[in-house]
Protein backbone atom coordinates (compact mmCIF):
# COMPACT_ATOMS: atom_id res chain seq x y z
CA UNK A 1 0.00 0.00 0.00
CA UNK A 2 1.30 3.47 -0.80
CA UNK A 3 -1.01 5.14 1.74
CA UNK A 4 0.60 6.13 5.00
CA UNK A 5 -0.16 3.68 7.80
CA UNK A 6 -1.15 4.94 11.24
CA UNK A 7 1.39 4.07 13.87
CA UNK A 8 0.63 3.79 17.57
CA UNK A 9 2.57 6.99 18.08
CA UNK A 10 0.46 8.82 15.54
CA UNK A 11 -2.71 7.45 17.08
CA UNK A 12 -1.86 8.56 20.57
CA UNK A 13 0.10 11.65 19.54
CA UNK A 14 2.68 13.49 21.55
CA UNK A 15 1.64 15.46 24.56
CA UNK A 16 -1.89 14.13 24.91
CA UNK A 17 -3.96 16.04 27.41
CA UNK A 18 -4.38 13.79 30.43
CA UNK A 19 -7.45 13.51 32.56
CA UNK A 20 -9.88 15.62 30.58
CA UNK A 21 -11.63 12.70 28.93
CA UNK A 22 -12.20 10.87 32.21
CA UNK A 23 -14.07 13.83 33.59
CA UNK A 24 -15.94 14.41 30.36
CA UNK A 25 -17.28 10.86 30.31
CA UNK A 26 -19.25 11.53 33.48
CA UNK A 27 -21.11 14.63 32.36
CA UNK A 28 -21.64 16.67 29.24
CA UNK A 29 -21.19 20.12 30.78
CA UNK A 30 -18.16 21.19 32.79
CA UNK A 31 -18.83 22.69 36.19
CA UNK A 32 -19.96 26.33 36.24
CA UNK A 33 -19.54 27.04 32.52
CA UNK A 34 -18.98 30.60 31.42
CA UNK A 35 -22.13 31.96 29.80
CA UNK A 36 -21.55 33.85 26.53
CA UNK A 37 -24.12 36.41 25.49
CA UNK A 38 -24.49 38.30 22.20
CA UNK A 39 -27.10 39.16 19.62
CA UNK A 40 -29.66 36.34 19.15
CA UNK A 41 -28.66 33.93 16.38
CA UNK A 42 -30.32 30.79 15.04
CA UNK A 43 -27.99 28.18 13.52
CA UNK A 44 -29.30 25.51 11.17
CA UNK A 45 -27.65 22.18 11.98
CA UNK A 46 -27.84 19.46 9.32
CA UNK A 47 -27.24 16.04 10.85
CA UNK A 48 -28.17 12.39 10.66
CA UNK A 49 -26.68 11.55 14.05
CA UNK A 50 -29.66 12.75 16.09
CA UNK A 51 -31.71 10.03 14.36
CA UNK A 52 -29.49 7.30 15.84
CA UNK A 53 -30.01 5.61 19.18
CA UNK A 54 -28.62 6.20 21.75
CA UNK A 55 -26.11 8.56 20.13
CA UNK A 56 -28.87 10.91 19.03
CA UNK A 57 -30.09 11.47 22.58
CA UNK A 58 -26.54 12.15 23.74
CA UNK A 59 -25.97 14.65 20.95
CA UNK A 60 -29.27 16.39 21.70
CA UNK A 61 -28.20 16.76 25.33
CA UNK A 62 -24.92 18.27 24.14
CA UNK A 63 -26.89 20.74 22.02
CA UNK A 64 -29.01 21.69 25.05
CA UNK A 65 -25.83 22.22 27.07
CA UNK A 66 -24.42 24.44 24.33
CA UNK A 67 -27.56 26.54 24.21
CA UNK A 68 -27.46 26.92 28.00
CA UNK A 69 -23.88 28.13 27.86
CA UNK A 70 -24.58 30.29 24.80
CA UNK A 71 -28.07 31.72 25.37
CA UNK A 72 -27.69 33.98 22.34
CA UNK A 73 -27.57 30.94 20.02
CA UNK A 74 -30.46 28.64 19.15
CA UNK A 75 -29.72 25.40 17.30
CA UNK A 76 -32.35 24.49 14.72
CA UNK A 77 -32.06 20.81 13.87
CA UNK A 78 -32.42 19.72 10.25
CA UNK A 79 -32.44 15.95 10.59
CA UNK A 80 -31.68 13.99 7.43
CA UNK A 81 -31.56 10.18 7.16
CA UNK A 82 -28.10 8.70 6.66
CA UNK A 83 -28.62 7.66 3.05
CA UNK A 84 -30.11 11.02 1.99
CA UNK A 85 -27.31 13.30 3.15
CA UNK A 86 -25.61 13.77 -0.23
CA UNK A 87 -28.88 14.40 -2.07
CA UNK A 88 -29.92 17.00 0.49
CA UNK A 89 -26.47 18.59 0.63
CA UNK A 90 -26.42 18.89 -3.17
CA UNK A 91 -29.80 20.62 -3.19
CA UNK A 92 -28.68 23.02 -0.48
CA UNK A 93 -25.45 23.86 -2.30
CA UNK A 94 -27.09 24.38 -5.68
CA UNK A 95 -29.59 26.74 -4.06
CA UNK A 96 -26.88 28.63 -2.11
CA UNK A 97 -28.87 27.84 1.02
CA UNK A 98 -26.51 25.68 3.01
CA UNK A 99 -27.17 25.11 6.71
CA UNK A 100 -24.73 26.82 9.05
CA UNK A 101 -23.23 23.47 10.10
CA UNK A 102 -23.31 20.62 7.58
CA UNK A 103 -23.03 16.84 7.77
CA UNK A 104 -20.12 15.16 5.94
CA UNK A 105 -21.52 11.63 5.87
CA UNK A 106 -20.29 11.23 2.27
CA UNK A 107 -16.79 12.45 3.00
CA UNK A 108 -14.70 15.53 2.36
CA UNK A 109 -14.92 15.01 -1.40
CA UNK A 110 -18.62 15.90 -1.26
CA UNK A 111 -17.77 19.23 0.35
CA UNK A 112 -15.04 19.91 -2.20
CA UNK A 113 -17.10 18.93 -5.23
CA UNK A 114 -20.06 21.07 -4.13
CA UNK A 115 -17.95 23.93 -2.74
CA UNK A 116 -20.08 23.49 0.35
CA UNK A 117 -17.69 24.11 3.24
CA UNK A 118 -16.11 27.26 4.61
CA UNK A 119 -12.31 27.21 4.97
CA UNK A 120 -11.79 27.14 8.74
CA UNK A 121 -8.00 26.71 8.75
CA UNK A 122 -7.31 30.08 10.38
CA UNK A 123 -9.95 29.50 13.04
CA UNK A 124 -8.56 26.05 13.88
CA UNK A 125 -5.04 27.45 14.14
CA UNK A 126 -6.16 30.45 16.21
CA UNK A 127 -7.84 28.10 18.70
CA UNK A 128 -4.80 25.80 18.78
CA UNK A 129 -6.93 22.80 17.84
CA UNK A 130 -4.70 21.05 15.32
CA UNK A 131 -2.54 19.26 17.87
CA UNK A 132 -5.45 18.26 20.09
CA UNK A 133 -7.04 16.06 17.42
CA UNK A 134 -5.74 12.59 16.60
CA UNK A 135 -3.82 13.28 13.36
CA UNK A 136 -5.49 10.58 11.28
CA UNK A 137 -8.94 11.81 12.33
CA UNK A 138 -8.23 15.44 11.44
CA UNK A 139 -6.71 14.36 8.11
CA UNK A 140 -10.22 13.44 6.94
CA UNK A 141 -11.12 17.14 6.96
CA UNK A 142 -8.03 18.46 5.12
CA UNK A 143 -8.13 18.84 1.34
CA UNK A 144 -5.31 18.48 -1.21
CA UNK A 145 -4.41 22.16 -0.78
CA UNK A 146 -3.96 21.77 2.96
CA UNK A 147 -7.14 23.64 3.85
CA UNK A 148 -9.08 22.47 6.88
CA UNK A 149 -12.67 22.27 5.68
CA UNK A 150 -14.16 20.12 8.42
CA UNK A 151 -13.60 18.71 11.90
CA UNK A 152 -14.04 15.02 12.77
CA UNK A 153 -16.86 14.05 15.11
CA UNK A 154 -15.96 10.37 15.35
CA UNK A 155 -13.74 7.91 13.56
CA UNK A 156 -13.03 4.22 13.18
CA UNK A 157 -12.34 1.23 11.02
CA UNK A 158 -14.75 -1.64 10.46
CA UNK A 159 -14.65 -4.79 12.56
CA UNK A 160 -16.72 -7.97 12.63
CA UNK A 161 -19.74 -7.95 14.93
CA UNK A 162 -21.22 -11.39 15.56
CA UNK A 163 -24.11 -12.81 17.54
CA UNK A 164 -22.80 -14.92 20.41
CA UNK A 165 -26.17 -16.62 20.83
CA UNK A 166 -26.31 -17.60 17.17
CA UNK A 167 -22.79 -19.06 17.35
CA UNK A 168 -23.80 -21.23 20.29
CA UNK A 169 -26.99 -22.39 18.57
CA UNK A 170 -25.00 -23.36 15.46
CA UNK A 171 -22.39 -25.26 17.46
CA UNK A 172 -19.68 -22.66 16.79
CA UNK A 173 -17.27 -21.40 19.43
CA UNK A 174 -18.19 -17.78 20.35
CA UNK A 175 -14.63 -17.34 21.64
CA UNK A 176 -13.21 -18.16 18.20
CA UNK A 177 -14.81 -15.85 15.61
CA UNK A 178 -13.61 -16.20 12.01
CA UNK A 179 -10.28 -14.58 11.19
CA UNK A 180 -9.77 -15.83 7.62
CA UNK A 181 -12.04 -15.58 4.60
CA UNK A 182 -12.42 -19.36 4.55
CA UNK A 183 -13.49 -19.35 8.19
CA UNK A 184 -15.90 -16.49 7.50
CA UNK A 185 -17.50 -18.44 4.68
CA UNK A 186 -17.77 -21.63 6.76
CA UNK A 187 -19.25 -19.78 9.72
CA UNK A 188 -21.72 -17.87 7.54
CA UNK A 189 -22.90 -21.14 6.00
CA UNK A 190 -23.32 -22.81 9.40
CA UNK A 191 -25.25 -19.85 10.76
CA UNK A 192 -27.67 -19.61 7.83
CA UNK A 193 -31.18 -20.99 8.25
CA UNK A 194 -33.51 -19.49 5.61
CA UNK A 195 -36.57 -21.25 7.06
CA UNK A 196 -36.00 -19.35 10.29
CA UNK A 197 -35.36 -16.14 8.38
CA UNK A 198 -31.70 -16.09 9.42
CA UNK A 199 -28.62 -15.49 7.28
CA UNK A 200 -25.01 -15.79 8.32
CA UNK A 201 -23.60 -12.53 6.99
CA UNK A 202 -24.98 -9.06 6.35
CA UNK A 203 -23.76 -7.21 3.28
CA UNK A 204 -24.21 -3.65 2.06
CA UNK A 205 -25.81 -3.90 -1.34
CA UNK A 206 -27.60 -0.56 -1.58
CA UNK A 207 -25.53 2.08 0.21
CA UNK A 208 -22.24 1.99 2.15
CA UNK A 209 -20.92 -0.31 -0.56
CA UNK A 210 -17.45 1.12 0.15
CA UNK A 211 -17.10 -1.63 2.68
CA UNK A 212 -15.99 -3.71 -0.30
CA UNK A 213 -12.70 -1.80 -0.03
CA UNK A 214 -11.88 -3.52 3.25
CA UNK A 215 -11.86 -6.86 1.45
CA UNK A 216 -9.99 -5.51 -1.57
CA UNK A 217 -7.28 -3.83 0.52
CA UNK A 218 -6.25 -7.04 2.22
CA UNK A 219 -5.94 -9.18 -0.90
CA UNK A 220 -2.62 -7.97 -2.27
CA UNK A 221 -0.79 -4.78 -3.26
CA UNK A 222 -3.19 -3.90 -6.08
CA UNK A 223 -6.32 -4.66 -4.11
CA UNK A 224 -7.75 -1.16 -4.17
CA UNK A 225 -10.04 1.26 -5.99
CA UNK A 226 -7.37 3.80 -6.93
CA UNK A 227 -3.80 4.72 -6.08
CA UNK A 228 -2.39 8.23 -6.25
CA UNK A 229 1.08 8.93 -7.62
CA UNK A 230 1.90 12.14 -5.80
CA UNK A 231 4.78 13.02 -8.10
CA UNK A 232 2.66 12.98 -11.23
CA UNK A 233 -0.76 13.57 -9.69
CA UNK A 234 -2.10 10.58 -11.67
CA UNK A 235 -4.66 8.20 -10.20
CA UNK A 236 -3.98 4.58 -11.15
CA UNK A 237 -7.26 2.69 -11.54
CA UNK A 238 -7.15 -0.63 -9.69
CA UNK A 239 -10.79 -1.56 -9.22
CA UNK A 240 -10.35 -4.24 -11.92
CA UNK A 241 -7.01 -5.58 -10.72
CA UNK A 242 -6.79 -9.37 -10.22
CA UNK A 243 -6.62 -8.80 -6.45
CA UNK A 244 -9.69 -6.54 -6.43
CA UNK A 245 -11.66 -8.92 -8.63
CA UNK A 246 -10.77 -11.88 -6.42
CA UNK A 247 -11.92 -10.00 -3.32
CA UNK A 248 -15.25 -9.06 -4.92
CA UNK A 249 -15.67 -12.64 -6.14
CA UNK A 250 -15.30 -13.85 -2.56
CA UNK A 251 -18.00 -11.45 -1.38
CA UNK A 252 -20.31 -12.39 -4.24
CA UNK A 253 -19.75 -16.07 -3.46
CA UNK A 254 -21.15 -15.53 0.03
CA UNK A 255 -24.36 -14.29 -1.57
CA UNK A 256 -24.67 -16.52 -4.64
CA UNK A 257 -22.86 -19.75 -3.80
CA UNK A 258 -22.97 -20.06 -0.03
CA UNK A 259 -26.33 -18.25 0.04
CA UNK A 260 -25.45 -16.86 3.45
CA UNK A 261 -26.61 -13.32 2.64
CA UNK A 262 -30.24 -12.11 2.63
CA UNK A 263 -31.70 -12.56 -0.88
CA UNK A 264 -32.77 -8.89 -0.97
CA UNK A 265 -29.16 -7.81 -0.50
CA UNK A 266 -29.34 -5.02 -3.11
CA UNK A 267 -32.04 -3.41 -0.96
CA UNK A 268 -29.93 -3.61 2.20
CA UNK A 269 -28.55 -0.24 3.29
CA UNK A 270 -27.00 0.56 6.65
CA UNK A 271 -30.24 0.94 8.64
CA UNK A 272 -31.61 -2.28 7.13
CA UNK A 273 -28.49 -4.21 8.13
CA UNK A 274 -28.54 -2.76 11.64
CA UNK A 275 -32.19 -3.72 12.02
CA UNK A 276 -31.56 -7.24 10.70
CA UNK A 277 -28.60 -7.85 13.02
CA UNK A 278 -30.49 -6.46 16.00
CA UNK A 279 -33.57 -8.58 15.22
CA UNK A 280 -31.57 -11.77 14.75
CA UNK A 281 -32.05 -12.06 10.98
CA UNK A 282 -28.32 -11.87 10.29
CA UNK A 283 -25.57 -13.25 12.49
CA UNK A 284 -22.46 -11.32 11.41
CA UNK A 285 -21.98 -7.79 10.15
CA UNK A 286 -19.03 -5.48 9.58
CA UNK A 287 -19.36 -1.91 10.78
CA UNK A 288 -17.57 0.65 12.91
CA UNK A 289 -17.33 1.32 16.66
CA UNK A 290 -20.71 3.07 16.57
CA UNK A 291 -22.32 -0.28 15.80
CA UNK A 292 -22.54 -1.64 19.36
CA UNK A 293 -24.67 1.10 20.83
CA UNK A 294 -26.69 1.41 17.62
CA UNK A 295 -27.61 -2.28 17.87
CA UNK A 296 -28.56 -1.96 21.52
CA UNK A 297 -30.50 1.20 20.83
CA UNK A 298 -32.43 -0.65 18.13
CA UNK A 299 -33.11 -3.68 20.31
CA UNK A 300 -32.07 -3.43 24.00
CA UNK A 301 -32.62 -7.18 24.42
CA UNK A 302 -29.46 -8.05 22.49
CA UNK A 303 -27.12 -6.35 24.95
CA UNK A 304 -24.57 -8.96 25.98
CA UNK A 305 -25.52 -11.22 23.07
CA UNK A 306 -22.93 -10.05 20.55
CA UNK A 307 -19.18 -9.68 20.33
CA UNK A 308 -16.71 -7.85 18.12
CA UNK A 309 -13.59 -9.23 16.46
CA UNK A 310 -10.92 -8.00 14.09
CA UNK A 311 -11.95 -7.82 10.45
CA UNK A 312 -11.29 -11.14 8.66
CA UNK A 313 -8.52 -11.23 6.06
CA UNK A 314 -7.62 -13.85 3.43
CA UNK A 315 -5.00 -15.49 5.63
CA UNK A 316 -5.86 -14.21 9.10
CA UNK A 317 -3.08 -11.63 9.19
CA UNK A 318 -3.85 -8.30 10.94
CA UNK A 319 -6.00 -6.24 8.59
CA UNK A 320 -5.13 -3.03 6.79
CA UNK A 321 -8.35 -1.03 6.70
CA UNK A 322 -9.50 2.40 5.61
CA UNK A 323 -9.95 4.73 8.55
CA UNK A 324 -13.25 6.50 8.13
CA UNK A 325 -14.06 9.71 9.98
CA UNK A 326 -17.37 11.52 10.00
CA UNK A 327 -16.69 15.22 9.57
CA UNK A 328 -18.85 18.27 10.05
CA UNK A 329 -18.20 21.69 8.52
CA UNK A 330 -19.36 25.27 8.55
CA UNK A 331 -21.59 25.84 5.54
CA UNK A 332 -20.07 28.16 2.94
CA UNK A 333 -23.13 30.44 2.81
CA UNK A 334 -23.50 30.95 6.56
CA UNK A 335 -24.21 34.47 7.75
CA UNK A 336 -22.91 33.57 11.20
CA UNK A 337 -19.44 32.04 10.74
CA UNK A 338 -18.20 32.89 14.24
CA UNK A 339 -21.19 31.33 15.98
CA UNK A 340 -21.24 28.37 13.61
CA UNK A 341 -17.58 27.63 14.31
CA UNK A 342 -18.17 28.03 18.04
CA UNK A 343 -20.85 25.34 17.88
CA UNK A 344 -18.78 23.12 15.56
CA UNK A 345 -15.85 23.29 17.95
CA UNK A 346 -18.15 22.57 20.89
CA UNK A 347 -19.47 19.22 19.73
CA UNK A 348 -16.55 17.92 17.63
CA UNK A 349 -13.80 18.94 20.02
CA UNK A 350 -14.78 20.26 23.44
CA UNK A 351 -17.40 17.57 24.13
CA UNK A 352 -16.06 14.81 21.89
CA UNK A 353 -14.59 12.84 24.81
CA UNK A 354 -18.02 12.83 26.45
CA UNK A 355 -19.71 11.73 23.23
CA UNK A 356 -17.14 9.00 22.47
CA UNK A 357 -17.29 7.58 25.98
CA UNK A 358 -21.07 7.52 26.23
CA UNK A 359 -22.14 6.83 22.64
CA UNK A 360 -19.19 4.42 22.21
CA UNK A 361 -18.23 6.00 18.88
CA UNK A 362 -14.57 6.17 17.88
CA UNK A 363 -12.54 8.93 19.59
CA UNK A 364 -11.06 11.76 17.53
CA UNK A 365 -9.30 13.85 20.17
CA UNK A 366 -6.21 13.25 22.24
CA UNK A 367 -8.23 13.91 25.40
CA UNK A 368 -10.69 11.17 24.51
CA UNK A 369 -7.88 8.63 24.22
CA UNK A 370 -6.95 9.32 27.84
CA UNK A 371 -10.43 8.47 29.10
CA UNK A 372 -10.48 5.03 30.81
CA UNK A 373 -14.09 4.61 29.68
CA UNK A 374 -12.73 4.53 26.13
CA UNK A 375 -9.32 2.92 26.56
CA UNK A 376 -10.72 0.03 28.62
CA UNK A 377 -13.91 -0.55 26.63
CA UNK A 378 -13.86 -4.15 25.27
CA UNK A 379 -15.42 -3.11 21.97
CA UNK A 380 -13.56 0.14 21.35
CA UNK A 381 -10.23 -1.53 22.15
CA UNK A 382 -10.61 -3.72 19.03
CA UNK A 383 -10.99 -0.64 16.87
CA UNK A 384 -8.07 1.13 18.52
CA UNK A 385 -5.95 -1.96 17.81
CA UNK A 386 -6.96 -1.97 14.14
CA UNK A 387 -6.26 1.76 13.87
CA UNK A 388 -2.57 1.06 14.38
CA UNK A 389 -2.37 -0.28 10.81
CA UNK A 390 -5.24 1.69 9.25
CA UNK A 391 -4.88 4.06 6.31
CA UNK A 392 -6.64 7.17 5.11
CA UNK A 393 -7.50 6.79 1.44
CA UNK A 394 -6.36 9.87 -0.51
CA UNK A 395 -9.26 9.60 -2.94
CA UNK A 396 -11.78 10.01 -0.12
CA UNK A 397 -10.33 13.34 0.99
CA UNK A 398 -8.55 14.74 -2.07
CA UNK A 399 -10.48 13.62 -5.16
CA UNK A 400 -13.44 15.90 -5.85
CA UNK A 401 -14.89 13.34 -8.27
CA UNK A 402 -14.85 10.52 -5.75
CA UNK A 403 -18.61 10.48 -5.23
CA UNK A 404 -19.11 10.36 -9.01
CA UNK A 405 -16.82 7.32 -9.14
CA UNK A 406 -18.77 5.67 -6.33
CA UNK A 407 -21.95 6.25 -8.29
CA UNK A 408 -20.41 4.25 -11.16
CA UNK A 409 -19.12 1.48 -8.90
CA UNK A 410 -22.36 0.82 -7.02
CA UNK A 411 -24.47 -0.44 -9.98
CA UNK A 412 -21.64 -2.74 -11.10
CA UNK A 413 -21.28 -4.15 -7.59
CA UNK A 414 -25.04 -4.71 -7.47
CA UNK A 415 -25.05 -6.35 -10.91
CA UNK A 416 -22.41 -8.80 -9.69
CA UNK A 417 -24.34 -9.50 -6.49
CA UNK A 418 -27.51 -10.51 -8.33
CA UNK A 419 -25.67 -12.40 -11.08
CA UNK A 420 -26.56 -9.98 -13.88
CA UNK A 421 -22.82 -9.72 -14.63
CA UNK A 422 -19.85 -11.82 -13.70
CA UNK A 423 -17.40 -10.03 -11.42
CA UNK A 424 -14.62 -9.41 -14.00
CA UNK A 425 -17.11 -7.87 -16.43
CA UNK A 426 -18.61 -5.69 -13.71
CA UNK A 427 -15.27 -4.46 -12.41
CA UNK A 428 -13.91 -3.88 -15.90
CA UNK A 429 -16.98 -1.79 -16.66
CA UNK A 430 -16.42 0.21 -13.47
CA UNK A 431 -12.76 0.74 -14.39
CA UNK A 432 -13.70 2.03 -17.82
CA UNK A 433 -16.19 4.46 -16.31
CA UNK A 434 -13.57 5.61 -13.79
CA UNK A 435 -11.21 6.32 -16.70
CA UNK A 436 -13.85 8.38 -18.51
CA UNK A 437 -14.47 10.54 -15.46
CA UNK A 438 -10.83 11.02 -14.52
CA UNK A 439 -9.62 11.70 -18.07
CA UNK A 440 -5.98 12.73 -18.10
CA UNK A 441 -5.85 12.47 -14.30
CA UNK A 442 -6.32 8.70 -14.42
CA UNK A 443 -4.68 5.68 -16.01
CA UNK A 444 -5.69 2.06 -16.37
CA UNK A 445 -3.13 -0.46 -15.14
CA UNK A 446 -5.19 -3.45 -16.25
CA UNK A 447 -7.12 -3.88 -19.52
CA UNK A 448 -10.88 -3.58 -19.37
CA UNK A 449 -11.61 -6.27 -21.95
Amino acid sequence: MTNEAITRRQLLGAGAVAGIGAAASKRSAFAAPAVRQGEPVTLRFMTHNTLEKPAGDILKQMIADFEAENPDITIQLEEVPNADILTKLTAYAEGDDLPDVIDGQFGLSSFVNLDAALDITDRVEAEGLRESFIPVALQAGIDSEGRILGLPFYTGTDALYYRLDHFEEAGLDPAAPPRTWAELSEAAKALTNPRAGRYGFGMYGKTHTLRCIHFMQNNGPDGEMLRLDRDSGIWTILVNSPESIEAIEFMVSLARDVKAVPPNVVEMDYPANVAAFSAGNISMLTTGPWGAQTFIGTNPEIEGKFGVAVHPTPDGEPPILRQGSLIYAVGRTTEHPDEAFRFLKWFTHDRQPYFAANAKYGPTTQAALEDPAIADDPFLSVFLEQSQTAVVEPYEVELADWNRLKDQFDPEWQAALIGAKDVPTAMNTAAGLFAEILGERGELKYPTS
